[in-house]
């Protein structure tokens, strides 16, 4: 469920994001939780952006660098932790997927904003995320997947 803590991130989000110049996505639990999935304690946000509007968001923002952020399956090359309203936020750019042996960039096709007290929240399809959660999250992830379908 989504509450007042919740609400707060998503429209400080949605009010650090209006000057990006590039698409941007909230994905993960957090997108599951805005399609109205029980994903129990949102833990954080994780926002997908461009490398261009990382690079912005750090001379913006109080923020800064994790040296490492991903899974087996699925990692970032610059990640940068922050809090906006009462969340943890992650922010990802150069988003990769393991397919086989190699990394290769991540492209996310679809964006569907959802509203969010006073923020409009882009987040990948129902089915993308659904497929992105399957194929490259945690146990708990996949679950969600499974939720989502």
């Amino acid at each position: 469920m989504i509450g007042e803590r919740e609400i707060s991130g998503f429209e400080a989000l949605f009010e650090t994001m209006r000057p990006s110049r590039s698409p941007w996505w909230v994905i993960g639990p957090a997108a599951a939780a805005l399609y109205g999935i029980d994903v129990g304690d949102l833990e954080r946000i994780d926002v997908v952006v461009a490398p261009g509007d990382a690079r912005a968001l750090e001379g913006r923002i109080d923020c800064h660098k994790e040296r490492r952020h991903g899974t087996a399956l699925l990692r970032a090359r610059t990640t940068l932790a922050t809090h906006l309203g009462a969340m943890p936020v992650i922010f990802h750019s150069w988003l990769e997927a393991r397919f086989g042996g190699e990394w290769r960039p991540l492209k996310i096709e679809t964006r569907k904003p959802i509203e969010v007290g006073e923020a409009l929240i882009p987040v990948p399809a129902r089915d993308e995320l659904a497929a992105m959660l399957a194929a490259y999250g945690t146990g708990n992830e996949r679950a969600l997947a499974k939720a989502l379908n």
